[in-house]
């Protein structure tokens, strides 16, 4: 059963849309008493954090004095859209205003070592990773909140950085099914994604194609940009049709990849999809030659 704290959080506030928390956020981030801009951040968590337009809410609040002077989850919140936004210096002057002695329940404690794993805070690698098994064994293990899924989500992404596929493919399907059940499309298509992209390092290309596609068959029940997340996966996808000498239909994946990795601004992802798309061009162009 999830904690009653996590339910409160997540039930009673509802899902804001994108230009309703652009428009409340700049309101409230104009008033001088950083309050109800705090009290705002901590119930509509979950909606901050389900579009790629994290970039937009965090400039729309960094120059407030959240960060420094709220409760440990607003500040938790501040801190994790400055990373996801690149801005080290304001990560920085918000980490400095958080203690672990504040992360005093298991949400606010996996929160915060999560991006203790993730963000470079803590420069040890092996530090990292125990903080990373850290924002999971914090929570319950039945527990299935944001939380949760995040914790899961980073520790997936630590663990494929060190080569453990395997268990980092486990760990991002955990935390997309976690993600996919809570509305948080873009950051289950994100989860899943990665899922491919370790499967397919291990050479499991037949379960990548059979999983991607499932899931963008499932996408076709969804309407608008909440669609459009789903076609990253045409990455893992363009790259197993790539490796099965399938360029022509490597490049139609890849090429669906690209258009969604620039419009969500995942700009990690751009050297990756450009490097399979042109040794797909280019084992196109040969075919036809020798055709």
């Amino acid at each position: 059963m999830r904690r009653p704290a996590l339910q409160i959080l997540e039930v009673m506030h509802p899902m804001k849309s994108h230009e309703e928390l652009l428009t409340d956020l700049s309101r409230l981030a104009a008033q001088p008493d950083p309050a109800p801009l705090a009290d705002y951040l901590e119930k509509n968590l979950t909606a901050l954090f389900a579009s790629p337009y994290m970039a937009q809410y965090y400039q729309a609040i960094r120059n407030t004095a959240v960060g420094k002077e709220a409760a440990v989850l607003p500040k938790l919140i501040v801190a994790w859209l400055a990373f996801l936004c690149g801005d080290n210096a304001g990560l920085s002057v918000v980490i400095n205003h958080i203690s672990e002695e504040e992360a005093d329940t298991p949400p606010k404690a996996s929160f915060l070592y999560a991006l203790q794993a993730l963000s470079g805070i803590v420069s040890d690698p092996a530090q990292r990773q125990e903080y990373g098994r850290m924002a999971i064994e914090v929570l319950p293990p039945d527990d299935t909140s944001v939380f949760m899924a995040n914790a899961k989500l980073t520790y997936a992404q630590l663990l494929s950085g060190l080569e453990q596929y395997r268990t980092a493919a486990g760990l991002f399907a955990e935390a997309y099914r976690l993600f996919l059940a809570l509305d948080m499309f873009f950051p289950a298509a994100v989860a899943l994604t990665n899922e491919l992209l370790n499967r397919y390092r291990l050479g499991q290309l037949m379960e990548v194609i059979d999983k991607g596609e499932r899931a963008l068959a499932m996408a076709t029940n969804f309407h608008g940009e909440a669609h459009d997340y789903w076609n990253i996966l045409h990455l893992p996808l363009g790259m197993c049709h790539f490796e099965l000498n399938k360029a022509s239909l490597a490049e139609q994946s890849l090429r669906l990849a690209q258009k969604a990795i620039s419009r969500m601004g995942l700009f990690h992802m751009h050297g990756l999809v450009e490097y399979y798309l042109l040794k797909s061009l280019l084992r196109v162009g040969r075919s036809g030659r020798a055709g």
